[in-house]
């Protein structure tokens, strides 16, 4: 179930706060690199308190390196660009500050100790997760095509939940993508709680009445609500 924009999918107000976002990243990382890797200890570091839970709010926007940026831009922009068509700006953003907060105090209290976890790949992993769940819920044809489109994609980058480098938060990739899925499915049942909610509501409004009386309520419910 998507949230109606009126406006075709690969637009410039559907790319734009992806793009503005990829842009902060790009430039923060700059910095980082400049100032010899400093913003780096503002990463999550588990159980220490309390910088490391201040880097829950702060990790997803610090790369150590440009080759870790590089890694990340391409996906975060696909995938967010998707999010953001289909379900509006607003959900966006709420989505990816849900899935970094809770990954990020998921990676806070269970990571390794004496190390630190930095970049936007937990939000990544989410948006995966959040997408191939959406799919799983709805099993309409756009959220199953879009599903499908992104593990083709990505498919082999879901390797990274396991332990394998040490230098690699498996951690933060792995509770991104539980945290993305969970978020998806409490999402999914609330979209669809509402909308048995106004359907209810509308057929006790209109009951006995004809189907010419029905329609205008049906189509002004539609247009408020914005989902199909």
């Amino acid at each position: 179930m998507f949230c109606h924009t009126h406006r075709p999918f690969l637009n410039y107000a559907n790319l734009m706060v992806p793009s503005v976002l990829v842009i902060i990243l790009w430039i923060i990382t700059i910095v980082n690199i400049v100032l010899g890797g400093s913003l780096s200890s503002f990463g999550v570091s588990p159980r220490l308190f309390p910088l490391g839970l201040i880097g829950i709010f702060s990790a997803p926007f610090i790369h150590s390196s440009l080759a870790h940026m590089g890694a990340n831009t391409i996906p975060f922009f696909v995938t967010g660009a998707i999010i953001n068509g289909t379900r509006g700006t607003a959900h966006f953003l709420a989505l990816s500050a849900a899935i970094a907060i809770s990954s990020g105090l998921m990676v806070w209290t269970f990571g390794r100790t004496e190390t630190t976890h930095v970049g936007a790949s937990g939000v990544i992993f989410g948006y995966v997760g959040f997408l191939c769940v959406a799919a799983a819920i709805h099993r309409n044809f756009a959220s199953v095509a879009i599903a499908v489109v992104v593990i083709f994609l990505y498919g082999t980058m879901l390797f990274g939940i396991f332990p394998s480098d040490e230098k690699v938060s498996w951690e933060g990739h792995l509770f991104g993508l539980l945290m993305g899925g969970f978020i998806s499915y409490v999402y999914g049942l609330n979209v669809y709680d509402s909308r048995e909610h106004i359907d209810g509501a509308i057929d006790d409004y209109t009951s006995g009445g004809t189907e010419g009386e029905r329609n205008p309520i049906l189509g002004q419910q539609q247009s408020q609500n914005g989902v199909v």
